[in-house]
């Protein structure tokens, strides 16, 4: 069934915000918390609700209720969750999800979703800082 935007988010959403921060995460003890490529790979497989990890679309629908930050020149903003962009559209289900895409030339996407109704890319700036 396509998930509706206007729905909550699922309990084991708020349920993990009072779990424990962890003192290293498995990431950090294998050394690849840094590596966009391994981030990707982690990330694709929680964003692809077909695959058996039981989480449906949480991914997705914890991304776009999450608020952006805008930035124009010196000027910084952090808006309404990315949701509203899309007034509230249905997503639709999700049709496939790519780590690595590779676009022009060496050039790469990190994490490509389809849906029945957007496309959604991310690209990762994990040793970049918004000052």
């Amino acid at each position: 069934m396509p998930m509706l935007l206007t729905d909550p988010l699922p309990q084991y959403i708020e349920d993990l915000k009072n779990l424990p921060e962890p003192k290293r995460t498995l990431l950090e003890i294998m050394k690849v918390h840094n590596k966009e490529v391994s981030m990707s790979n982690l990330l694709v497989y929680f964003f692809d609700d077909k695959k058996n990890h039981g989480l449906k679309n949480v991914f997705l629908e914890a991304l776009l209720n999450t608020n952006y930050l805008e930035v124009n020149g010196e000027n910084k903003n952090f808006g309404d969750p990315l949701i509203k962009l899309i007034k509230n559209q249905e997503v639709g289900n999700i049709i496939n999800v790519i780590a690595e895409q590779r676009i022009e030339g060496d050039k790469r996407i990190d994490i490509l979703i389809e849906t029945e109704n957007h496309v959604i890319c991310i690209e990762f700036k994990i040793k970049s800082f918004i000052e």
